[in-house]
């Protein structure tokens, strides 16, 4: 293909552009002649601009940009693209985090420079929106839990409050609760006091929720 492109020019041989073209061919497309109006050049440069600034602060270990452009391709506008600095065949969930940031990064700088985003984020969106359903559902990498009492609390702020008078023990006979994902989780279910019998639902299964603590 380098070759090819050299000759439709009169030139006899190719050279490293007509190498990097042809790759770039490959990879994204036929480029396409055409030249943006000022606004629409802006916009792209931000978009694909955004892509680049959040690969390099979190996939900056891991992964080397490679080409930046906007020259329309196929169906898109313009395109970034990195490669990895090993090559690796699986990866922890903080890298796929990181690429899934990378991918949205262009829809966030556009929010940045123009308050909205544009119909060029189309195909990030569906490219993030197909990751996390796969870290989801195939690859166990749901998101950490949230709490809703009003803010996210840290590692360290849950140790304060273990640690603090009065807080809840094993042995306690007050309910705790553990929230989860959905806001919340498994209740401890007190045991029975003698005399009494323990709570059981509808289906008869030990330690289902009693309805009056939900």
């Amino acid at each position: 293909m380098a070759l090819t492109i050299a000759h439709s020019e009169g030139r006899r041989r190719f050279g490293w552009e007509d190498i990097v073209e042809a790759m770039t061919t490959v990879e994204t497309g036929t480029a396409q002649n055409i030249e943006y109006i000022q606004e629409e050049t802006r916009a792209v440069a931000i978009h694909e601009a955004g892509h680049a600034a959040a690969g390099h602060v979190y996939l900056e270990e891991d992964v080397l940009s490679t080409r930046l452009s906007i020259r329309k391709r196929g169906g898109s506008l313009g395109h970034y693209q990195s490669m990895e600095k090993d090559e690796r065949f699986s990866h922890f969930r903080s890298h796929v985090m990181g690429t899934l940031i990378m991918t949205l990064g262009a829809m966030a700088a556009e929010h940045v420079f123009y308050g909205e985003n544009s119909q060029g984020v189309s195909g990030d969106v569906a490219s993030a929106t197909a990751t996390a359903a796969a870290m989801v559902g195939m690859w166990a990498m749901g998101p950490d839990p949230v709490h809703i009492e009003g803010s996210i609390e840290t590692s360290e702020g849950n140790r304060a409050r273990a640690q603090a008078p009065g807080a809840d023990r094993l042995g306690d006979h007050e309910p705790r609760r553990r929230l989860g994902l959905h806001g919340r989780g498994p209740d401890r279910i007190d045991p029975p006091q003698p005399g009494q019998e323990a709570r059981r639902g509808a289906d008869h299964r030990p330690g289902v929720r009693d309805p009056h603590m939900l």
